[in-house]
Order: structure tokens, then sequence, then C-alpha cells
């Protein structure tokens, strides 16, 4: 396996990790209708998290492509 795939494979397993974080947002959304309203600004925090976490892969992942060709070219 070339250090291309697991550049990939390191990728996919994060994003798969933001997903489940945004599955658990989407629960945590909907039960807050049920809390009360000091409790329901609370339930934002993970899609901030999953969102700040999926900028910060796809930027992290853009500059390590853009090390590695400069040194080769």
């Amino acid at each position: 396996m070339g250090k291309g795939s697991l550049g990939a494979e390191q990728l996919i397993f994060k994003l798969r990790q933001i997903e489940v974080l945004k599955v658990v947002t989407a629960l945590l959304t909907s039960a807050a209708v049920l809390l009360p309203d000091e409790i329901q600004r609370l339930a934002a925090i993970p899609i901030g998290v999953s969102l700040a976490w999926l900028g910060y892969s796809l930027l992290s992942e853009r500059r390590g492509k853009k090390s590695r060709d400069d040194t080769i070219g």
C-alpha cells in the first residue's frame, strides 16, 4: 500500500467519525424540545465541533498533499 492510500484511509476514518457526531447531534436536537430553554443551546455544541473537525481534517489533508508535491517537484 502506498502513502497516498494510507492518507485516504485516514481521511475516510475521520469523515466517519464526523458523521457519527452529526447523527448524535440530530438526536440531541430532536430531544432538545423536551429540555428547558437554558439547556437547549447546548444541543448545538456537537454540530459545531463536527463542522470544525471536518474543516480541520480537510485542511490538514490538503496541506499534506501540497508539501509532498513540493518536495517531489
